[in-house]
């Protein structure tokens, strides 16, 4: 997605119950990833993401994967969670923030990624806005 202030990333739906939104992006090609950053939407910080997870499709890594506890979560076939993020706090509009991935794979070769939005900073608003992913 692109970081411009005329666009921005909005969503009311859900892949699972209770949740705040998602998104689900296939690479035209495989990307080699070793994490992601997020940016804040130009709107108010009650849409902020504040607990999220990542997962990815991975087709090739270098080195072991370490596999991260998805309990409550149910499992998403053919991904692997890479990223869970907790009481995230973004202090600024347009702040970008960077997250490793956590599994412990080096180069990841990822064809797909999909990021659940758990809750958001002003709870159960109207869905989650982000500039940029």
């Amino acid at each position: 997605m692109r970081n411009d202030e005329n666009y921005q990333w909005y969503s009311r739906e859900h892949a699972e119950e209770g949740q705040a939104g998602w998104v689900h992006i296939k690479f035209r090609k495989p990307l080699i990833l070793n994490g992601f950053g997020l940016t804040s939407s130009l709107e108010t910080k009650e849409r902020d993401p504040r607990d999220f997870r990542m997962y990815a499709k991975i087709v090739h890594h270098e080195g072991e994967l370490k596999k991260l506890n998805e309990y409550p979560f149910k499992k998403i076939e053919d991904f692997d969670l890479v990223k869970i993020v907790k009481d995230e706090k973004f202090k600024n509009r347009r702040q970008n923030k960077r997250y490793a991935f956590d599994n412990g794979g080096k180069h990841m070769i990822v064809s797909e990624i999909k990021l659940f939005i758990d809750n958001l900073q002003g709870g159960k608003v109207d869905g989650p806005a982000l500039l940029e992913i």
